[in-house]
């Protein structure tokens, strides 16, 4: 028996010397926490921060992380490929490092040491991302944890520090093995740029992350919201230069000078022509070649926008829009007034003028032609100042007229706005609803409270310019106003903001007893199963939730409408963090 185990010994004390250092062989430990601190800069450059607590059950060397450098990903209609580079990477243990299969593997641990217990590893790099590679706007994608753990991960947190301002409707989180789409379990605030959240473990297991699930974070960005990005270089474009374009070079080359010099053609005198006025482009083409070709019908555009027709909206330097201003004139050529019209001629029904006041028609909302008149102004104001500061991606006028017009107004199915009522608007940000709720039902005293001073800046313009009264905007965090303004409001709402869980308990504490807190969302089931808890805690209940569909597009809006039943105790709300 004695030799049986010396023999074991030595077998396995061989076994270590051919495979020093394989930590991922097998399944000794487990990751009790995992947190990653994420700065993202201008030029698309993250300062990236992980500390892992592992907890070693049976003696191992260390860990190992797998870095992705090379990532692949379906965007705009096509496959996008980035190439990012490490740089900077510092790591608290010893570690070696090597480049695989699109991935930087980072053995963390000692060949001549092993570890049980519990051991902390901190790792520091810089990840440039260069160039996202997509035109029509930049994009941020990382795998915040990566999919290669063997082993679950129990508690997950995370921070990312955007350089500016951004859409927090387009922060999208997905949790799950590769490929995987799924993101319900993860929870997430938005504070001044930064995004703080955490993933919640299912009900069902006591880990925020199995084996081999990884978490990513995608958010679709203004185009140029990233400045001087690394173009990165792919070697295989120098091999398509030198093998196929430079000797297609040479022979276009050689037939031009073989025409050139081959044949010499007899002078010719060309007489000057001179456009007469008062001609489209078209016609000018016609007139000269006896046709109209198709790049003089694309610069009927240009005379379109010289008679005041429409107005050329430059999203991108390669990307355009354009906004009709008026009617084309019935003198205009049949050919013209077609080209134009065809211009606006959507395969849907457009949220035009005529058809906005008929939606809200039926929501029991008759405007007045100086309500319209200040809705148009609004809109104006919102497209310059839009130009200045991220308010919203959403510029077509016929859009914003259905997603934040009519969508803001939907509040009148549940409750009767023609009363004199007090209303705050919590997280207001580019006034939606609370700027247009004041414009179609001025007997409203409204108060828009948003956390960024640039946006209440562009608030209390918008309410100078239209002329508003009886409306305020202020600067200030919704927790922090709500220990001063306690049962202030007869209605409180918020639209598209956060969590149903935490925005109760933010805005519960404002509203008047038998008052009504009121949360306008798009999906809302599992929100909805969270905030049962802390209802019941604020002395609150879901009285109505009224489901419909935005018109022409039919996509799915919510209104939860929750009615304050006693005075709320004084340790709500409590901050932030707390409120997870």
């Amino acid at each position: 028996m004695k030799k049986n185990y010396i023999k074991l010994l030595f077998v396995s004390f061989f076994l270590f010397l051919v495979f020093p250092l394989d930590v991922n062989a097998s399944n000794g430990y487990t990751i009790e926490n995992y947190e990653v601190d994420i700065k993202v800069n201008e030029n698309n450059v993250l300062n990236v921060k992980e500390v892992i607590d592992a907890d070693f059950i049976y003696e191992k060397h260390g860990i190992i992380r797998n870095i992705p450098y090379k990532n692949t990903y379906y965007r705009t209609g096509k496959t996008v490929e980035t190439k990012a580079k490490i740089r900077n990477l510092k790591v608290n243990a010893p570690y070696s490092e090597t480049k695989e299969n699109g991935k930087l593997k980072i053995k963390i641990g000692s060949a001549s040491e092993t570890i049980t217990g519990n051991k902390q590893y901190v790792i520091t790099y810089d990840y440039d991302v260069g160039d996202d590679n997509i035109e029509e706007y930049d994009d941020l994608y990382f795998n915040i944890i990566g999919t290669n753990w063997d082993t679950e991960i129990k508690n997950v947190n995370f921070k990312i520090e955007m350089p500016k301002e951004f859409d927090e409707t387009l922060v999208n989180f997905t949790v799950g093995r590769y490929g995987s789409t799924y993101y319900k379990d993860v929870k997430y605030e938005i504070n001044d740029n930064i995004i703080t959240g955490y993933v919640k473990a299912p009900f069902d297991v006591s880990n925020a992350l199995s084996s081999y699930e990884g978490l990513t974070v995608r958010i679709e960005l203004p185009e140029g919201y990233f400045k001087g990005e690394r173009k990165v270089f792919d070697p295989t474009l120098a091999i398509v230069i030198i093998l196929t374009v430079i000797p297609l070079f040479l022979i276009i080359l050689g037939i031009i000078l073989f025409i050139k010099y081959s044949y010499r053609k007899k002078d010719l005198l060309v007489p000057e022509y001179i456009a007469p006025d008062n001609l489209t482009p078209a016609e000018i083409g016609y007139l000269y070649k006896g046709r109209t070709e198709n790049k003089q019908i694309v610069s009927l555009i240009t005379y379109f926008a010289n008679k005041g027709y429409l107005q050329i909206i430059e999203k991108s330097k390669r990307s355009f829009s354009f906004q009709k201003l008026k009617e084309i004139d019935d003198s205009e050529p049949e050919y013209a007034k077609t080209t134009f019209n065809g211009l606006f001629k959507k395969g849907k029904k457009n949220m035009n003028l005529d058809l906005f006041i008929e939606e809200t028609k039926k929501i029991g909302i008759e405007l007045t032609s100086q309500q319209l008149e200040k809705l148009n102004q609004f809109y104006e104001l919102l497209i310059s100042w839009n130009q200045k500061m991220n308010l919203t991606r959403i510029i077509e006028k016929e859009d914003v007229y259905l997603k934040h017009f009519y969508d803001s107004l939907t509040l009148s199915k549940v409750i009767d706005l023609k009363q004199d009522l007090t209303l705050c608007d919590v997280g207001s940000g580019a006034g939606f609803p609370g700027i247009v709720l004041k414009i179609c039902f001025p007997n409203l005293k409204i108060t828009l409270l948003d956390s960024l001073q640039k946006r209440v800046n562009y608030l209390n313009e918008i309410i100078k310019e239209l002329d508003l009264k009886n409306i305020e905007a202020i600067h200030t965090r919704a927790e922090d106003y709500a220990k001063q303004n306690r049962e202030k409001f007869d209605i409180v709402t918020a639209r598209a903001v956060a969590n149903l869980k935490i925005l109760s308990e933010l805005c519960i504490p404002m509203v008047k007893v038998n008052g009504l807190f009121i949360a306008m969302k798009a999906n809302i089931e599992e929100e909805i199963e969270n905030s049962t808890e802390i209802l019941k805690k604020l002395d609150s209940k879901i009285e109505k939730i009224e489901t419909f569909y935005l018109p022409i597009e039919n996509s799915i809006r919510n209104i939860i409408m929750i009615q304050k039943q006693k005075t709320t105790n004084n340790l709500y709300p409590r901050r932030i963090e707390k409120m997870k």
